[in-house]
């Protein structure tokens, strides 16, 4: 079984292979790694600021150290949470985890999902990923020819 999930989901998926070693692929779209490695949020409410979060380092290594699934992290340019993404990639890496990371140039946060008819101003380049969402899909879904230790 291979798990995709995005934004949450993402975390959500982090979450699942650290407990279920067994799952043969788990694949990250612009993650929104929260919880998996510790991270507080704010006081009163709010959402934490990506680019200052720090992981607690006690959580986030209990939940990397059982993962043995490759992990694909797949994430945009232009996504806020890009920062949150990449620690959660150099974490896993130092730990030795099987994982990449591919970086979409002008990608927003759900690019991942391919378009949902937003109206993003901000990101006049935006309907240029459509190719590229398809090709994270289809990346994705072949990252991982066969599982970890098999021959």
């Amino acid at each position: 079984m291979s798990l995709y999930g995005v934004s949450l989901g993402g975390n959500l998926v982090a979450y699942l292979i650290s407990k279920v070693p067994t799952i043969h692929a788990a694949i990250l779209g612009a993650p929104a790694p929260i919880w998996f490695p510790g991270i507080e949020m704010p006081v009163g409410g709010g959402r934490p600021d990506p680019s200052t979060v720090k992981p607690d380092p006690a959580i986030a290594g209990a939940n990397i150290a059982p993962i043995r699934t490759p992990v694909l992290i797949l994430v945009g340019t232009e996504d806020g949470l890009l920062p949150m993404a990449t620690t959660l990639h150099d974490q896993l890496q130092r730990a030795g985890k099987p994982v990449q990371m591919d970086v979409y140039e002008h990608g927003y946060h759900d690019f991942v999902l391919g378009p949902q008819g937003q109206s993003r101003p901000d990101l006049p380049r935006g309907e240029v990923l459509l190719q590229g969402a398809l090709d994270a899909l289809e990346r994705s879904v072949s990252f991982v020819k066969s599982p970890p230790g098999a021959r």
